[in-house]
């Protein structure tokens, strides 16, 4: 597959899920707390997004760094710093969403093909095109992952109420 196919493939995707996470969020509904929680993680993961961006800018000084890498590693560290924080704090779902098993395996099996596709194929995980394929694959299963570990965490203390 081309980069630009690639590419196009990918930006095509990330636009999709953010419309259907922004048209999703309307539905969603978040207690006070819930809210804070998600207002402090916005802030974090646009703290995380400058602070990569900089370096990043700094590091093409002496390192050639194709421009997809350079937008996609801030982009996808930031979703990861909100991510991880929401659901350590209980606030990725809206008390009227259910976190179910079934998706986050099916997200960790996308991740897990998202970063063997490239392998599969005879390309070399190691070229920046590897390397982007890899941060978003591993942002997928963490996330998931993360995920099914807080939906146990729930389920263990509602065992012990």
């Amino acid at each position: 597959m081309s980069n630009t196919i690639f590419w196009a493939i990918l930006l095509t995707c990330l636009l999709a899920m953010g419309a259907a996470i922004y048209y999703a969020s309307k539905k969603r509904k978040f207690d006070e707390r819930q809210e804070m929680i998600r207002l402090r993680s916005y802030k974090y993961g646009f703290s995380t997004m400058a602070i990569l961006a900089v370096i990043i800018l700094f590091l093409s000084e002496f390192i050639k760094i194709p421009i997809a890498l350079a937008i996609i590693i801030p982009l996808v560290a930031s979703l990861w710093v909100m991510c991880i924080y929401d659901i350590l704090h209980s606030a990725y779902f809206g008390f009227n969403e259910k976190n179910t098993k079934v998706t986050n395996w099916l997200t960790i099996v996308w991740g897990l093909w998202i970063i063997l596709d490239p392998i599969t194929e005879g390309q070399a995980i190691l070229s920046w095109e590897g390397i982007a394929t890899l941060v978003v694959g591993l942002f997928l299963i963490s996330i998931s992952i993360l995920s099914l570990y807080q939906l146990h965490r729930e389920h263990k203390e509602d065992a012990a109420k």
